[in-house]
């Protein structure tokens, strides 16, 4: 993977993070319509389109493949965080579908729904992270 890449990589995480602080801001917002109009179900399309496109990045040629080469016995934890991609891009779908009859302040159930989503979105991320970790940091031992 080129510098670039992980450039763009990490640019693209900072903008995911930002998105999610910001949909959850819009939806703790209990201001009975005075907040400035803002487009959730805009927000969520975009949050779907960043994340389908960082783990389809993931899963063709992304920085998961330079893993896999370098530790090839993580090959079942990464098929199984992979598995979970859909599953996210999907609650987003929901979440999204449910705002559309909404408007601010949000209900407690979309505002339930999305906190638990970012939880396991941000778990999952974590346990990426610990991957990629585990499979550049190998501690051979000098045997002291």
């Amino acid at each position: 993977m080129t510098e670039q890449a992980v450039r763009l990589d990490f640019h693209a995480l900072v903008m995911e993070h930002h998105l999610l602080r910001e949909i959850h801001y819009v939806l703790s917002a209990d201001d009975n319509g005075r907040m400035e109009r803002v487009s959730l179900t805009g927000m969520l399309d975009e949050l779907y389109d960043r994340l389908y496109e960082h783990f389809l990045a993931e899963e063709h040629g992304g920085y998961m493949s330079d893993v896999l080469r370098r530790a090839p016995h993580l090959a079942d934890e990464a098929a199984r965080l992979s598995g979970e991609h859909p599953l996210f891009l999907l609650e987003v779908r929901e979440c999204r579908r449910e705002a559309d009859y909404q408007e601010a302040p949000y209900s407690a159930d979309l505002r339930g729904r999305f906190r638990k989503f970012a939880e396991r979105y941000l778990h999952h991320e974590h346990h990426e992270n610990s991957l990629v970790q585990r499979a550049f940091d190998v501690d051979i031992g000098v045997g002291d």
